[in-house]
C-alpha cells in the first residue's frame, strides 16, 4: 500500500504537459496562456470621455468668478470623429458621452450633473471645474508594445475582454484535456426511475461530471453501467479512444464483482499505484495508457469526491500547463480539538469560516450531506493524538462556486 506522499509524486511525476495549440480568444476561458501577449495598440487608444456631460476649453478663464458661461458648439458620440472637429475653440463647450473621443484643447470634462443650461450656454460653477477632470488618457491602461499578458497566465473573463480590446482574436493556449466518466456497479439506477429492491439511486458519476464542468474541464462521455466485464471492458476502450482521460468510479476493490482492476490490465493501462495509506479513499487506483491517463475511485461517494480533488483535478490541471495545480493549501486554526487515531492519513471534510475551519460531522466514505457543506478539506498524517482547539492545520481550499 502507498503512502499518500509517495502516490502523489508518482502521478505528478508521470503527468505532463499537453500540447500547444491555437485557438479563438473567445474560446479560451480557462486555458493557460503559453506565450506572452503584448499589446499591439495603445489603450485607450485615444483620450477619451469617462462620462456623459460637457467638454470645456477654460484657458484664460477667471476661476474666482462663482459660475462661468461656455458656448456650446456642438456635440460628439462614441464612435464620432473629434478630430474633424478640429480645436475646441477658447471659451466654448461641446456636449459628449462616455467613451467618445476628447477634441483638441479640452481642459476637462465636466458631469452633466453638474451643470445648467441657458440660451445655447453651459453655465458651470468654478468649483466644478476645479474638481473635473474625466477624461481617460490614451495609453493610460497600456502602451503599444508592452507586455499585456505573460506565459502562464489562466485565461480569465476579464482576460478575453482585455485580449479583445486590443484586437487580439487568436492565442497560443496549452491544449486542455478532455475527460470520460464510467460508474460501474449491478446496484445502480438512474435517478428518476423506479427503484428496485436492493437497488440505489447512482449518482457519482452526475457529481463527477458537476465537477469537472465547476473547473472548467469538458466531458465526452458519462455513463453507467452492470458489473459485466465485457460491457466494462468495451466501454473503457471506447473511452480511451475519445479522451485524454478516464476516470471510473466502483469495481476497483477485492470483491467478486470488482473487475476494474483485470479489466485495466487487458487493455494495456500501465499501473502507477493501488491502494494509498488514506482514508477515505484506499482501494484508489492510477494508470497510464500512452499519454492518456486512467483514475479508479473508490464507489463510496465521499471517498470517490475526496480522490477526485486531492488526485485528479491536481493531474488535470498540471495537463493543461497550471504552475500551481494542487488545491490551494494554508494553514488554519482547529475550531474543536480533533482526535486522529489509525495507521492511514485523513482528509476531513471540514469548513473554512472566518479564518478558522471545522471539521464536520459525518466523515464516513459514504456520506454526501456533510460534504455540501464543506469548503476544504483538513488533512492529518496517521498516527494516534489530539489536535487542540485552535493549533493550525493543514487545510486544502476547494474549488466551490
Amino acid at each position: 500500500m502507498y503512502k499518500v506522499k509517495d502516490a502523489k509524486n508518482i502521478l505528478f511525476g508521470n503527468v505532463n504537459q499537453l500540447p500547444v495549440v491555437k485557438r479563438n480568444v473567445t474560446d479560451c476561458l480557462g486555458y493557460t496562456l503559453s506565450e506572452n501577449i503584448y499589446s499591439p495598440v495603445d489603450i485607450p487608444l485615444f483620450n477619451n470621455s469617462a462620462v456623459d456631460g460637457f467638454a470645456v476649453n477654460y484657458r484664460n478663464i477667471n476661476l474666482n468668478e462663482e459660475f462661468i458661461s461656455f458656448l456650446i458648439t456642438g456635440e460628439i458620440k462614441a464612435g464620432d470623429n473629434a478630430f474633424t472637429f478640429n480645436k475646441l475653440k477658447n471659451n466654448s463647450a461641446v456636449y459628449i458621452y462616455t467613451g467618445a473621443a476628447i477634441p483638441v484643447n479640452t481642459s476637462y470634462v465636466v458631469m452633466q450633473e453638474f451643470v445648467n443650461i441657458k440660451n445655447g450656454y453651459v453655465i458651470i460653477s468654478a468649483d466644478s471645474l476645479k474638481k473635473a477632470g474625466n477624461i481617460r488618457l490614451k495609453a493610460s491602461q497600456i502602451k503599444k508594445g508592452k507586455l499585456a499578458l505573460s506565459k502562464g497566465h489562466i485565461i480569465n473573463a476579464a482576460s478575453i475582454g482585455f485580449l479583445c480590446s486590443m484586437g487580439i482574436i487568436k492565442i497560443k493556449v496549452i491544449y486542455k484535456p478532455v475527460v470520460s466518466v464510467i460508474s460501474t456497479g449491478n446496484e445502480l439506477q438512474k435517478p428518476g426511475e423506479k427503484l428496485l429492491p436492493g437497488h440505489i439511486f447512482e449518482s457519482n458519476s452526475f457529481m463527477l461530471e458537476a465537477a469537472l464542468k465547476q473547473s472548467g474541464y469538458r466531458t465526452v462521455e458519462v455513463k453507467s453501467v452492470e458489473d459485466i466485464s465485457k460491457i466494462i471492458f468495451n466501454n473503457i476502450k471506447i473511452m480511451l479512444a475519445a479522451s485524454d482521460v478516464v476516470i471510473i468510479t466502483g469495481g476497483i476493490s477485492v470483491g467478486k464483482y470488482d473487475l476494474v482492476k483485470e479489466i485495466l490490465l487487458r487493455l494495456g493501462v500501465t499501473e502507477l499505484f493501488y491502494k494509498v495509506s488514506q482514508k477515505p479513499g484506499k482501494p484508489l487506483y492510477a494508470g497510464k495508457y500512452k499519454n492518456k491517463f486512467v483514475f479508479a475511485l473508490p464507489g463510496n461517494p465521499a471517498a470517490s469526491l475526496v480522490c477526485f480533488y486531492e488526485y485528479v483535478l491536481p493531474a488535470l490541471n498540471k495537463m493543461s500547463g497550471h504552475k500551481e495545480f494542487g488545491l490551494k493549501k494554508e494553514l488554519l486554526p482547529l475550531t474543536d480539538s480533533y482526535e486522529v487515531k489509525g495507521d492511514r492519513d485523513l482528509f476531513l471534510k471540514a469548513k473554512l469560516l472566518n479564518g478558522k475551519v471545522t471539521i464536520l460531522e459525518g466523515q464516513e466514505s459514504f456520506i454526501l450531506k456533510s460534504f455540501t457543506e464543506a469548503n476544504a478539506i483538513v488533512y492529518f498524517t496517521s498516527g494516534n493524538r489530539i489536535i487542540k482547539k485552535g493549533n493550525l492545520v493543514e487545510t486544502h481550499l476547494l474549488p466551490l462556486i
